[in-house]
């Protein structure tokens, strides 16, 4: 078994240095018919072994334009009218913990900590969604999908675990 194991080991390493290296490589068998890879002929009867090279190589085309697609510009519209900016795992995590909110914030992050909005208004790009429990409402608008402003209204004393935030 351990001589199985130690072949594959053989044969894989064996293979990542052909990559690099011009070394030939042996397919050996032994008395007992189990089957080595070497560097070198283990006997008469080793083989030269060839990996397959199943590379593909990739070819680029430099592509002419014609003179009047130069001649044009084309218009394009601001970035923060189309798309939320992209925040990443950490801050969105980080502000999670926090129990913090930032401009920018898509809809699919708020809908995450707080589920679907139990009051929703929508007025061409722009939604309100309302959440609301005994203790706190908590206001968040939305232009074109990403959060814009938001607001949290407590009601009577907030806990002693909100205090520190």
């Amino acid at each position: 078994m351990h001589s199985r194991v130690l072949a594959l080991a053989i044969f894989f390493t064996s293979t990542v240095f052909t990559f690099t290296s011009h070394a030939e490589l042996f397919k050996c068998k032994d008395a007992q018919g189990n089957t080595h890879f070497s560097d070198l002929p283990c006997s008469d009867s080793a083989t030269p072994y060839h990996l397959k090279n199943n590379s593909t190589r990739l070819t680029l085309k430099t592509i002419e334009l014609p003179e009047e697609f130069e001649k044009k510009t084309i218009k394009q519209k601001p970035l923060e009218n189309n798309f939320c900016p992209r925040f990443t795992s950490t801050e969105l995590r980080n502000l999670k913990v926090k129990r913090e909110f930032k401009k920018g914030l898509p809809i699919a992050e708020i809908e995450k900590r707080y589920g679907r909005a139990p009051e929703m208004v929508m007025n061409g790009n722009t939604e309100k969604w309302v959440y609301q429990t005994e203790h706190v409402k908590r206001t968040f608008l939305f232009k074109n999908g990403c959060l814009s402003q938001w607001r949290e209204k407590y009601f009577g004393e907030k806990s002693q675990i909100s205090k520190y935030q």
